[in-house]
This record gives structure tokens, sequence and C-alpha cells, in this order.
């Protein structure tokens, strides 16, 4: 197998790496020698490293918090990928560094993840369970109390059986309008105006 000026340059780094012969190294990719291996998986590790921390291109787009969050949880399992690796291959020289590494990107990845959730919540795109309790129980609060009250305000206003539908339909509209106002008043029940992708996060 002739070998190429790549090779030739990863022969002599081999050679040099273990202290021995370019020949001998020349036979050991032959054999395809255990110590060949070796030196090319701790190569492609090396070189795998060396590119996840190479500083990036300059951004030409703004960021979006959506973006942000996606940036950090891809980078997470990247490195944590590279430490998983580097235990399960006992590479302990680079292990520690990894580890830190990792552990400082998933808190990253929890920051920009909760810094996300506040900025969807003070645009309204998230609505805190609470304040979607509060306005439900609110709203079958005062159905309830109309609701009950409905006999009375009918008793007052009938003059002949004939006139119990008409009535009827007239207090139930009242009490429509009346929850549907409430519902109106909240600014994330009706935004405006309602662009898609903003109908889609709400959803």
């Amino acid at each position: 197998m002739r070998a190429t000026r790549a090779d030739s340059a990863l022969i002599e780094e081999c050679s040099q790496h273990h202290a021995v012969s370019i020949r001998a190294v020349q036979k050991w990719r032959q054999l395809d020698d255990p110590r060949w291996r070796a030196f090319l998986q701790r190569r492609a590790q090396d070189a795998t490293v060396q590119m996840a921390f190479t500083p990036p291109a300059p951004v030409t787009v703004a960021l979006t918090p959506e973006i942000e969050e996606q940036n950090a949880a891809v980078r997470y399992a990247l490195i944590d990928r590279m430490a998983t690796d580097a235990a399960m291959t006992g590479d302990a020289a680079k292990l520690p560094a990894l580890i830190k590494n990792a552990t400082d990107a998933h808190r990253q990845l929890d920051v920009v993840r909760e810094n996300n959730l506040a900025h969807k919540e003070r645009t309204e795109k998230v609505i805190p369970v609470e304040k979607v309790r509060d306005l439900i129980q609110g709203n079958l609060q005062m159905a309830r109390h109309l609701l009950e009250n409905l006999p009375e305000v009918m008793a007052t206003r009938i003059e002949s059986p004939q006139d119990v539908a008409a009535i009827t339909r007239i207090e139930v509209n009242a009490i429509l309008r009346e929850l549907a106002a409430s519902s109106s008043s909240v600014t994330w029940m009706n935004p405006t105006p309602p662009a898609q992708d903003d109908i889609a996060s709400a959803d």
C-alpha cells in the first residue's frame, strides 16, 4: 500500500511519538499494528477537540432566543460525547478537562433555557399556569354567580309565560358577553397582531 504525502507525515509523527524508526512505523502500518491504530485514533480525537474549541466565524445573522438555546444544547452534546468517548477509551489525560468543559456547557445551557423562558413569559408567548388557572377560576365563579341569580332576575321581568324564552335568551347572551369581555381584556388571549410564528409558539 503506497503512502500518500499525508500518510508520510503521520508516519513521521508516529515515529517521533514512539521514538522508533520510520521504517518500523511503516511496517506497523502495513500490518495494521494496534500501535498504529491507537496512534490514528488519538490523532483523530485531538483533531476533534481542536475543531470543537476553534473560535467560530463571525455571526452575520441576528440570533434569536430559540437559536441560542439550540446552539447551547448542541455545544453541550458535543463536549459530553467527547468526554464519554475519552472515558470509554481510557484517555485519562483528556478526561478531567473534558468533564469540566461538559459541566460548564451544561450550566450554560441551563442559563440560556431559563433566560429564554423568562423572555417568552415577558412577551407572553408562554403563559404561566397560575395566570391561566386564575382566569379560568375567575370566569367560573362569575358564571356561577350570574346563573345563580338568573331566576330572581327573570322573576322581576316576566309578565306572561310567553316571555320566558325571550327573556332567558337575553339573560344568557348577557352572561356570554360578560365572559367574552373578561377574556378579551387579557392581552395574551388576543395577541395583536396575531403573527403566525407567535401562534405556533403559544400552542
